[in-house]
C-alpha cells in the first residue's frame, strides 16, 4: 500500500501558522500495519524547500539534497526538517521506509490566498500590478501544481530495489531560478496596470542594491534520475494559466469590452481555467473549500466531490 501526506495540520489552514505536527501519529499507524499486517508499507510525505538555509548574494547554483543544512530559513521549514528526522528515527528504530518531497514553490490554480503569486495574478487582473516591487529581487523556485502532482503520484508509485531501502529526501522543483520581478513582467505582458500611479512601488533605501536579496531554487537531477520527474509546464504557460483562474474569479461574467488589452485577456480568458461559477459566492470571494479526501477531517470542514472517489482507486493502482 501507499501512504501519501501531504501537508502537517489539517485544515483549514492559514497563512504563515506554524503547522501543528502529525506526522508522528501518522508514522506509529504504519507501524501499526507493520507489526499486524506484516509487511512495510510505503510512505511519502511533503517537506519543503525551506529546509534549506537562505543564501544572499551569492552565486546561484541550484540547492541539492546533500547541501548542508544549519538553521531553517522559516518556522515551517524547521517543522518540516523535524518531520525529516523523525521519518529517519523510525526507519533506524522500526525498518519504516520513506520518501520525503522537499516542494519548491508550488503556485497555480486555488494556491493559497496571501502567497507572493496570489496576491500579484489578483492584483494583474485589476490592472493594479506595480512594474517594480524592492521585495521582487528575490529568486525562488516555482513549480506549477500540475508538476507537483506528477511527483506525488511517481513517488507513490516507486519501489526500491534494495531489499533494506534507506528513506529518501528528493527535491520537487523546476531547477530554475526565477525573480517575482520576472513573474510580474510576464503577468504585466497580459495585463497591463490602468494608471501611473501603479508602475512603482518600492523602498529608497532598496533601489541602489540589484542584486537577488535570497536565492533558492532547486537541482531535479535526484527526481529524474529516482522517480524519472521532469516538469513539464514552462514558468510562462503556467503564470498564463494561474492568471486565467484569477481572470475567471474576477469576472464571472466577462469583463467589459471597452479596453485596447481585449485580445490578450480574451486570450486568458480562452485557456480554460474555470475556478468559480457565478452563483458561487464563496468562491468568488477566495473562500478555501477543501475536499473531504484531503486531511479534513470534520465533515462540517469539507466538501464532498469525486474526489473522494480517487482515494481508493491510487491506493490500488499503487499497491
Amino acid at each position: 500500500d501507499a501512504f501519501p501526506h501531504s501537508a502537517l495540520q489539517a485544515v483549514p489552514r492559514e497563512k504563515d501558522a506554524p503547522k501543528a505536527g502529525m506526522i508522528e501519529a501518522l508514522l506509529e499507524q504504519m507501524l501499526k500495519i507493520k507489526t499486524e499486517g506484516g509487511h512495510v508499507p510505503h510512505f511519502s510525505y511533503a517537506s519543503s524547500y525551506e529546509v534549506y538555509p537562505y543564501a544572499s548574494n551569492v552565486t546561484m547554483t541550484p540547492l541539492t539534497e546533500s547541501h548542508p543544512i544549519s538553521t531553517p530559513s522559516s518556522l515551517r521549514g524547521a517543522s518540516k526538517l523535524i518531520d525529516e528526522i523523525l521519518a529517519k528515527l523510525y526507519f533506524d528504530e522500526h525498518g519504516l521506509y520513506s520518501v520525503a518531497l522537499r516542494f519548491f514553490s508550488v503556485y497555480g490554480p486555488w494556491s493559497v490566498p496571501g502567497s507572493p503569486l496570489f496576491e500579484m495574478a489578483e492584483r494583474a487582473v485589476g490592472g493594479q500590478l506595480p512594474s517594480w516591487n524592492s521585495r521582487w529581487k528575490s529568486v525562488q523556485d516555482f513549480v506549477y501544481i500540475d508538476d507537483a502532482i506528477d511527483a506525488v503520484m511517481a513517488a507513490m508509485q516507486f519501489r526500491p530495489a534494495e531489499e533494506k531501502p534507506h528513506p529518501l529526501v528528493i527535491n520537487v522543483a523546476s531547477g530554475q531560478g526565477t525573480s517575482l520581478q520576472d513573474v510580474a513582467t510576464i503577468m504585466r505582458e497580459y495585463f497591463p496596470p490602468n494608471n501611473k500611479e501603479s508602475d512603482y512601488n518600492t523602498n529608497d533605501n532598496d533601489t541602489a542594491d540589484t542584486k537577488p536579496k535570497t536565492i533558492a531554487f532547486g537541482s531535479t537531477q535526484r527526481a529524474e534520475e529516482i522517480l524519472g520527474y521532469q516538469p513539464q509546464v514552462s514558468l510562462k504557460d503556467g503564470i498564463i494559466k494561474l492568471l486565467a483562474w484569477h481572470f475567471d474569479r474576477a469576472y464571472p461574467y466577462g469583463r467589459q469590452q471597452n479596453s485596447q488589452e481585449d485580445d490578450k485577456s480574451n486570450y486568458i480568458a480562452s485557456r480554460g481555467i474555470v475556478s468559480c461559477l457565478p452563483t458561487d459566492d464563496e468562491c468568488l470571494k477566495a473562500t478555501p473549500v477543501f475536499p473531504c479526501s484531503s486531511e479534513c477531517s470534520h465533515e462540517d470542514q469539507c466538501t464532498k466531490s469525486f474526489y473522494d472517489e480517487t482515494v481508493g482507486w491510487t491506493q490500488a493502482l499503487t499497491a
